[in-house]
């Protein structure tokens, strides 16, 4: 068998086609990846139901978190050792914290945990909305 007479393929066209198969088997691959991972989530996330039917009763109390970390409880400043010994003392059936969108939120946790220790089963949390 003589194969020279077949006609040989240049090396410039050979690395073109290459190129070229590559760039269809991307696209290809792209096409089919990308719709599949979009249908679908990546992860079920499982969240806990919430109570939201529940509404603040006129015995909940309820603290104000400022933009500086201030708290105030019926328009006058308080510590957080005055809000424990106040929990302490009377403890409210549930507590709403009202929280600027400035505050940090080690003072809510700060403020969630003493109500916890406490016995306060029902915290609820809002937060002011953006301008």
């Amino acid at each position: 068998m003589n194969f020279a007479q077949y006609v040989k393929v240049s090396p410039i066209l050979r690395i073109d086609a290459f190129a070229f198969i590559n760039l269809a088997l991307l696209i290809l691959a792209f096409l089919y990846i990308v719709p599949v991972s979009l249908g679908k989530p990546v992860m079920l996330v499982k969240l806990p139901k919430v109570v939201t039917s529940d509404m603040l009763n006129v015995t909940d109390l309820t603290v104000v978190v400022t933009g500086e970390n201030i708290l105030f409880i019926n328009n006058r400043i308080i510590t957080l050792q005055e809000l424990r010994n106040l929990f302490v003392k009377r403890t409210p059936a549930g507590l709403f914290i009202k929280v600027d969108r400035r505050a940090s939120v080690g003072r809510v946790v700060d403020i969630w945990d003493i109500a916890r220790a406490t016995g306060i089963k029902r915290i609820n949390v809002a937060s002011d909305q953006e301008e």
